[in-house]
Formats: structure tokens, sequence, C-alpha cells
């Protein structure tokens, strides 16, 4: 009891460091039961959704000439016993179309158009079945989010100078193909009224943006979902499987929670920087306590105390405010939880559902509490080395004059005398002010690599190059062969300035059971593309390869690869060249020469034309105009403008300045407790000295001003070491964090503001409330001193 009576003593005597314990402790507590649940939770979540909608784990999509072998595909699944369901399905395949969403004109990249033959989720997570009308459609629930949509809007298809008009009756969720790092998106619609659209599209002419392509979707029993990838290769080794586009769960899955993963990493990384924070606090805080109760614990053992039982209530002072802090931490973390799930999982296109687990927030506890009570035992252990007599005749105080930091003042004449004064104060009591120092120093280095990932994603043409796409172009034609696109890019050459133009393919490759997808340029090098190691692909028998693909085919430049051709019956070798950067498919894609397109399919042709059209005040009117004089329902010719800054990019840059304007809020308010702490602690400790300046004629805000200079350059330097620190290194760790969707090499040009945003809000903070902490000074009177 008496061991409780002297922790809680101590609690209230150093109420500063308490607060400032029980306050970080509080924001750590918060953090990892967020990003802990959230990691737990957001997997749970989609493998949930996955298997209640029962969603495909692997799907195939095959040429309308393949419908035959597709019959014969679905046999063999259907006899393989780890298989549950397979589902077949005709659909209409739209690529860089036109939609009108309630007056918003947009070209979306890809579409599947699917019959309403299966029950989906709706926006409550209940299954439903969709038995829609002629003129009715369900959308997933990323386009009522992106559009701002609501059921009932309309939802126009514009084929050339067609125009289909639909109604939403629903919005389902869609676990493949609802995120928005997914490019492609099923839309459903009346069964009869996509068989009508698909016989128009026979009897028209051959649009190239518009396929009739054979569905075949795969459902993995629950015990066999870890064989899914050898499932794939049986399938692959057992069939001659010809040229098709199929993804599975792994890549699915990875795709759609790679943002939230990101986000939810930060959350628990800036966690863990909080706990190493709150661990010097608390070195700090037993030294001071240790060195400020010397006298004390003397005399606590000349009346009997053990040194295991003082030891012990400076133990219980720590893990009880641990303990609170993590509880009311956790506590409002519950109440924030749906908030902050919804946010990180908006890209998802999930809702947030559920809560912590009870062995969650247990594991929470126990791991800070381990961890405070092993550090305080570890530093405490000093106070069983302090005798009674030591302690009461000789006791332990501060040594102001250091020989070695004793600098006379006159010495330092060209400086302010405030200046001067904080100078020789920081050094003389250089332990008291490293901790804030070192702080400043991780959080300065947080900030600037956050500000190097926002720096990066936030210029379309910067984040467009690094994610490998051609940032060149701003407008792309799509024909149904290769002379007519060429005829119109000439056409468009005579007429308005165009500097770049290129012919390109994009298709997908067999690797033995892998599908890949391939794209080919006319010429690589017309345009901004480049290898980050090696070359890219001159010739018909060479390819290049993003690292993330290398690593999972176990390739190096220099090695051969084996690449199915269209039928699946024959393997032709390539020679891997070099590694390019694209997060296409995650970095699922490689490039390829036209000739070596060719050697793979002797029928393909480049049909797709980028352009870089110059002067042009208003793009959307220019591409408009194109589309009255080449775009018509009869000649399969697509027009459409290429923007970068959207989707993809659009949202990366997006969520990161959300992410910015997080940590910026996070690093101000721990500058700002941590400096009250300080300063309350000098203040307290420095009192007589106050007096004593003020008794020689120091004036109040000379006195306050150095006081604040000590706090604003400490953290002033700090913030500066731990900014140049991350922009050196900021670049090598975004590049290790991103190399898992084929982003290889981060080209990150200086910025000034990388280093001077970080250094202006640490040290701004740090000043301001130092000033605020020394209105204190203007208590202290000579005359008090002196009477006490």
């Amino acid at each position: 009891m008496l061991v409780i009576k002297i922790a809680w003593a101590g609690i209230k005597k150093r109420k500063a460091y308490s607060l400032t314990i029980f306050l970080l402790v509080f924001i750590i507590g918060a953090l990892s039961n967020i990003g802990i649940t959230m990691k737990q939770k957001a997997g749970q979540i989609y493998d949930d959704i996955h298997q209640t909608i029962q969603a495909d784990h692997m799907q195939y999509r095959f040429g309308e000439e393949y419908g035959k072998q597709v019959k014969d595909f679905e046999q063999w699944f259907r006899m393989d016993q780890r298989i549950q369901d397979v589902k077949v399905a005709h659909i209409l395949h739209l690529e860089h179309d036109r939609y009108d969403f309630e007056g918003k004109d947009e070209v979306e990249f890809s579409i599947n158009l699917y019959p309403d033959i299966a029950q989906k989720m709706n926006t409550h997570y209940e299954m439903e079945t969709l038995d829609l009308e002629q003129d009715e459609v369900a959308l997933p629930v990323y386009y009522r989010n992106k559009y701002d949509l609501e059921q009932g809007d309309y939802f126009d298809v514009v084929l050339g100078d067609k125009r289909t008009r639909l109604h939403i009756k629903s919005f389902y969720i869609d676990p493949n193909h609802g995120s928005d790092m997914t490019g492609l998106k099923y839309i459903i619609l009346n069964g009869d009224k996509l068989s009508h659209v698909i016989e128009d599209v026979k009897r028209a002419a051959n649009p190239s943006h518009v396929s009739i392509q054979w569905s075949l979707g795969v459902v993995v029993k629950n015990e066999h979902i870890e064989d899914i990838e050898q499932i794939n290769d049986d399938f692959y080794e057992n069939n001659q499987v010809p040229m098709n586009i199929s993804h599975t769960l792994t890549l699915y899955k990875t795709a759609t929670l790679f943002l939230a993963n990101i986000m939810i990493t930060i959350v628990i990384v800036f966690a863990v920087l909080v706990l190493f924070i709150i661990l010097l606090v608390v070195r700090n805080a037993i030294e001071s306590a240790i060195e400020t109760d010397y006298t004390n614990i003397g005399i606590l053992k000349a009346l009997g105390f053990t040194s295991y039982q003082i030891l012990m209530s400076i133990v219980l002072q720590f893990s009880s405010l641990t303990l609170m802090g993590t509880v009311f931490g956790i506590g409002v973390s519950l109440l924030l939880m749906p908030w902050v799930g919804n946010r990180l999982l908006a890209t998802t296109g999930f809702t947030w559902m559920g809560y912590p687990s009870v062995i969650t927030i247990i594991l929470i506890i126990v791991v800070l509490l381990g961890i405070m009570n092993g550090l305080v035992f570890m530093i405490a252990k000093k106070v069983m080395k302090i005798t009674p007599v030591e302690a009461i005749v000789g006791g332990k105080s501060d040594v102001y004059f250091n020989p070695h930091v004793n600098i006379p003042l006159e010495k330092l004449a060209v400086l302010p005398r405030s200046l001067r004064m904080a100078i020789k104060q920081t050094l003389t009591r250089a332990n008291q002010y490293m901790m804030l120092m070192v702080i400043s120093s991780v959080l300065g280095l947080t900030m600037g690599i956050v500000l190097i990932a926002v720096s990066v994603f936030g210029n379309g043409d910067t984040a467009a190059t690094i994610f490998g796409a051609n940032s060149k172009a701003n407008i792309m034609i799509k024909g149904p062969d290769e002379a007519s696109v060429e005829r119109i890019i000439q056409e468009i050459t005579y007429n308005y300035t165009v500097p770049y133009y290129d012919m390109m393919s994009l298709d997908m490759v067999s690797v033995g059971s892998r599908n890949i997808y391939s794209v080919a340029y006319q010429d690589f090098e017309k345009g901004h593309m480049h290898a980050i190691k090696g070359r890219l692909p001159k010739y018909d028998n060479e390819v290049s390869l993003t690292k993330v693909l290398a690593s999972q085919l176990n390739k190096k430049i220099g090695d051969a690869m084996m690449i199915s051709d269209v039928t699946g019956k024959e393997k032709l070798r390539f020679i891997i060249t070099g590694y390019h950067q694209s997060v296409m498919e995650m970095g699922n894609n490689m490039l390829i020469t036209s000739e070596g397109l060719k050697r793979i399919n002797h029928d393909a042709t480049l049909t797709t034309g980028e352009l870089f059209m110059d002067n042009t005040d208003d793009m959307d009117k220019t591409i408009e105009a194109l589309q009255k004089t080449y775009v018509n329902h009869h000649n399969g010719i697509m027009i459409a403008k290429l923007n970068h800054e959207e989707t993809l990019i659009d949202t990366i840059n997006h969520i990161m300045s959300g992410v910015m304007l997080g940590i910026c809020l996070l690093v101000g308010l721990i500058i700002s407790i941590l400096t009250m702490l300080m300063a309350l602690i000098a203040i307290h400790k420095e009192k007589k000295e106050f007096g004593v300046y003020k008794a020689l004629g120091y004036d109040t805000l000379g006195i306050r001003l150095q006081f604040v200079a000590r706090f604003g350059t400490v953290a002033f330097i700090g913030a500066l070491i731990g900014s140049v620190v991350g922009r050196l290194i900021g670049g090598d760790i975004l590049e290790r964090v991103l190399s898992s969707i084929g982003i290889g090499k981060l080209q990150v040009d200086f910025n000034g503001l990388h280093v001077l945003i970080p250094i202006a809000l640490i040290a701004m903070v740090a000043y301001v409330v130092a000033y605020m902490v020394s209105n204190r000074v203007k208590k202290v009177s000579p005359r008090d001193l002196i009477t006490e």
C-alpha cells in the first residue's frame, strides 16, 4: 500500500512528465489499435465478401472464336474435385469507350458487360437477385462514389454516333473489379438485352474497342484456396490453352488492398516512431526523478524501505500511466474506427465492418506494459546503489559551470545577448536537450519521406513516367486495323501541330501458366520509356520485364524465357534485355517489339495510335471535333483523351496529400507536447537563476527570448538533420515500398521544400510553445527568491 502511495505522489509531483507520457501512450494506443485492426480486418473483409458472393478465384477471358474450347475447359474444371463451381458467360468487352453518367461524359479504361445471371451483394451487404429490365443496369459501387450517382440516374453507353440509354437500378459490391486500383469494371445488363447488343456488334463493322468474349470463372473450394496457383498450373499443363486474359485471386486481392495496406503500414510505422519517442521521454523522466528525489530516496531507505520497494514504486508510476493512456487511446480509437476504416478502405469499394477482437486489445496493452516496465526497471535499477548516508549527507545536484562549455559571453559578442545566453544554457545542459533534438530528427525524417512521396505522385507527368505510362501522349486513336489509324494520324498531323506520335498494341501472352500483359510500340525511343537497367528490346526475339515480374519468374537480364504462341501449341524463345518499370497489372507486364508480337500472333497489328497534340487551348473541344470527323457507329474508330492525372495517379495523389496532412498534425502535436514538458521542467529547475538574472538587470522579455531560443534552435538543428537524411534516403525507402507493384526506380528531383517544410513546422511549433510556457518567467521575482 505504501508503494502505491509513493507512486501516486511521484505522479502528482511530476505532473508535466506524467501528462506527457499519458498523452504519448494515448496516441500509441489509438494508432496501434487502428493500424493492427485495419491490417487484420481489411483482408478479412475482402475474404468474407469474396466467399459470400462466391466470386471467381480464377478467371479467364477468351476470344469469340474459342467458344468450343471454353466448353471443354468448363468440363475439365468441373471434373476437378478441388473446384466448387464453374461459370461461363458470353460477354461484351468495351475498351476506352465513352459513357454518359447523368450528364458527366467520361471515357472509361475497360468495361465488361455481363448478363444478370448471378446474385450480387448490394451496399447493405445483402445478396439479391438483380432481375433487370431491358433498360436497366447494375453498376459497381465504384461508379456511385466516383460520379455521385444514385439509383434511377441514367447511364448511357456511347458507341460512335450511337447512344444506348440505361437506368441504374442498383449498385453492387465487387471484390475483384470494384476498386480504384483495377482498371477493368463489370457492368450488369439484362441477359436478353446483352444478347441483342452482342448480335448487333456481330452484324456491324468490327470496332477496335469492342470485342465479344467468353468468360470462364472458376470458384475453388475453401479447403483448397491455397492450391489456386497449382490448379492454374495443372490447367495449362493438361490443356492446349490459347491466348487469353486471366487473373487469379492473388492479383485481385493484392491490387484491391494495395493502397489501403500502404496507409495502414504508415499508421503502424508512425505508432512505432511514437513508441521510440516515449522511450526517450521515459528515460529522461526516470533520470530526472532520481536526480530530483536523490535525498528523498536516501531518507526512505533510512526509514526501512527496501531498494526493491522503491524500484517498484517507480515502475508502478510509469506502468499506471501506460495502462491508463493505452486504455483511453484504445477507447477513443473504437469510436473513430468506423470513420477511419471507411477512409482507409475508400479505394477498395468496401465499407468498414466490425471492431477489433478482445485478444488484439489485450495484446496491445500487454506489449506496451511489458516494454514500458522492462525499460523502467532497467533504467531505475540505479536507485539500488543509493545509500542513505550518501544521499542525506552529500545529496546530488546539477553542476552548472562546466569548464568544457563555460565559454565567456564576451567571446560571442557578435551574437545577440539572448542568443548567447541560450547557447550557453543549451551547451551546459546538453543531455537535457538531446532528447528534443533526436525526436525532432526522427519527425523531420518522417515528414521528409512523406513529402517526397507527395511530390513524386503530385505531378501528373512525373508520376506517369514513374508508373511507365506514355506521358508524351494526350490523345489515343484506336481502329480496326493499323492502316486506318495511320491514315487518320497523317491527316491530323497535317491539320494540327503533332510533335510526337507512335503506334502500339496491348496484348496478353502466356509464359507457362502465367498470363502476362505485353506492350508493343513501333518505336520505344520515340516516347519517354526507358530501361532502368539494361536496354529495351530492339529485335523480334527480345523482351523487357519489370523487376517484380523478373523476380517472380526467377529470371534475370540475359536469360531466355519461353512464350506460347496464340494457339498455345508452340513455345517461342525470347531473350530478356533489360528491366523497365510499370504498374500495369501490379507489375505483371513486359515490353516487346511489334515484330516479336507478330511471332506470337501472325495476325497481330498495332491498332492503337498515341499522339501528343500541341497548341490546343481546349483539348476537349479538339477531341470532340476529331470525333465528329472520324468516328461513327460503323467504322470502328475510337478517339479519346489520355489524362494521366486521373484514375490511379489522381487517387494516389489524393491519398498521399491526406496522409501528409495527418502526419503534419501528429508531428505538430508531438513537438508541442514535448516542448511544453521540457520547458516546464526547465523553468522549474532554473527559477532561481531567472531571479538572479532579473536582479542583475535583465528584462523579462530578454530572459524569455533566450529561453525560447534554446528550444527553437535545438528543434531546428534536429529537424535539419532529419530532413537532410530523409532527402538522401527517402527515394530508396519509397522504392522498396513500391517494388511490389513494378516500380524499380524513382527519379526524385531536388526540391528545397522537402527540407524546409519539416524544419519550418517543427522549429516554429517549438518556438511558439516555448514562448507560451515562458510566460511563467513573469511571475519570478528577485524579492521572493531572497525571502525564500
